[in-house]
């Protein structure tokens, strides 16, 4: 976009480099892109002073314990571990990615357990056994796309999210609700 370098320096959140758990907001011009991608997440994200960044985000507070799913994509498995050590940015999708329960996030992620349970729902560490993750594709996990033919649309920069990575491609396949 041809307004970001407009921004400046600006207080967002640093959701990618929060030590044991603790959110800070950090000042500079090198914030995420999908910060600013729209006007919701731009508003969410980009603030103007560390007061208005840190009454939206919990600044110097440690982040609660959950149930959350982590993905190894070399081993290409999902396991439910407890703790506060999970990605801070699974605090803006709270209800798809931390759960109060280790059941709640085998349901949701699809984490079997052979032995039909896990452990015990208590603890640290990790939630029983892992199952496979679903296998990289270039449309959904379950290796459908959208209905939208991608030869007929635009080309763009967008984020690639059934990669399982941090990553961006440029085309047409994205999916219709981008």
């Amino acid at each position: 976009r041809s307004d970001v370098a407009d921004l400046g320096e600006k207080w967002y959140p640093d959701l990618d480099g929060a030590a044991d758990g603790t959110l800070d907001c950090r000042y500079g011009d090198d914030y995420p892109d999908y910060m600013i991608m729209d006007e919701l997440l731009l508003e969410n994200h980009i603030f103007d002073t560390e007061e208005d960044c840190c009454d939206y985000w919990p600044c110097n507070e440690v982040a609660e314990e959950y149930w959350y799913p982590e993905v190894d994509i070399v081993r290409e498995t999902i396991e439910c571990r407890f703790g506060n050590d999970y990605p801070l940015y699974y605090l803006e999708n709270m209800e798809d990615n931390l759960f109060d329960s280790e059941e709640d996030c085998d349901e949701e992620w699809g984490v079997h357990h052979p032995d039909g349970g896990g452990n015990g729902g208590g603890g640290s560490g990790v939630g029983g056994i892992v199952t496979p993750a679903p296998p990289i594709t270039d449309g959904k996990p379950d290796g459908s796309r959208d209905t939208a033919d991608p030869d007929e649309r635009e080309e763009f920069w967008y984020p690639d999210i059934w990669a399982n990575v941090d990553d961006c491609v440029y085309g047409n396949g994205y999916d219709d609700f981008m």
